[in-house]
């Protein structure tokens, strides 16, 4: 692989990496704030978003990791807040949710819990309070 070319412009930073066994470039495009902290990088293919998305604050704390294919959310999608305390984890197949999800309050306690299949809930899914005690919990099952 070619080392990247870099490219810089007021509000964006976008390297080139040269794929050796694909005709089609893959760009990671960088958005970055006035003081040069990188805020934001994408992963784009033919001008499309695939591959990894990644999101900080300005003081370096990840907010947001997710994967995409062909422009929609495919894989993993994680999200901290700015304490630095997951508060969502969920699984996406073509832009639905399809997998397990959990969320967080920003205190760490879960918030809701389940499974999805085709942006649709299935099995046992649950809620619950910010003290952590359970609110209500349905069997999409049936």
């Amino acid at each position: 692989m070619s080392p990247p070319s870099i490219t810089r412009s007021s509000t964006s930073l976008v390297r080139r990496l040269l794929m050796s066994k694909e005709p089609t470039d893959v760009e990671v495009k960088c958005t970055v704030d006035n003081d040069g902290n990188v805020l934001e990088e994408n992963h784009y293919k033919s001008g499309i978003l695939h591959g990894k998305r990644t999101l900080w604050s300005p003081d370096g704390k990840k907010l947001g990791e997710s994967d995409y294919h062909d422009g929609k959310l495919h894989g993993k999608c994680l999200l901290w807040n700015s304490k630095g305390q997951k508060v969502l984890e969920a699984h996406y197949e073509s832009g639905k949710y399809h997998g397990s999800y959990t969320s967080w309050w920003d205190n760490g306690n879960k918030k809701e819990e389940g499974v999805f299949k085709n942006g649709e809930r299935v099995g046992k899914y649950c809620w619950y309070s910010e003290d952590g005690s359970r609110l209500s919990e349905h069997d999409y099952s049936t």
